[in-house]
């Protein structure tokens, strides 16, 4: 069996078993999202408090609902990604894990486009 192409499984290479080694560079990956993370949040939340706190104290329909959706974003982001860490470091995982994780994420993404749906509809009122 050749080493680069990695275990193989039903007679074929493995071609995902490299990300669940334990390298330097998933560490610095992992890093580097952790510190994208912070960021995403620092700014999402400067413009949610701009939206409440802002110059102009009249708080349209469309500013709560720009605000609600970085609100989700705060709070999907590093979730969804907190619960892909056990993947990296454990290896593949239940299907009940597998399946909650997969509710979350898809619960996340239809509230962040029911809220656009929203701003759509405000718009044309």
């Amino acid at each position: 069996m050749n080493q680069s192409s990695g275990a193989e499984v039903s007679g074929r290479p493995d071609i995902f078993s490299g990300l669940f080694e334990n390298r330097t560079s998933k560490t610095l990956v992992i890093l580097l999202t952790v510190f994208i993370d912070l960021i995403n949040l620092t700014l999402s939340y400067g413009i949610v408090w701009y939206e409440h706190y802002g110059i102009d104290r009249r708080r349209t329909l469309m500013n709560k609902l720009v605000a609600s959706i970085h609100w989700t974003a705060m709070v999907a982001v590093p979730l969804s990604q907190i619960s892909e860490l056990p993947r990296y470091f454990l290896g593949p995982q239940s299907i009940g894990f597998c399946f909650l994780q997969s509710v979350f994420k898809n619960s996340v993404k239809w509230q962040c486009l029911l809220l656009l749906d929203a701003v759509i509809f405000a718009r044309y009122l």
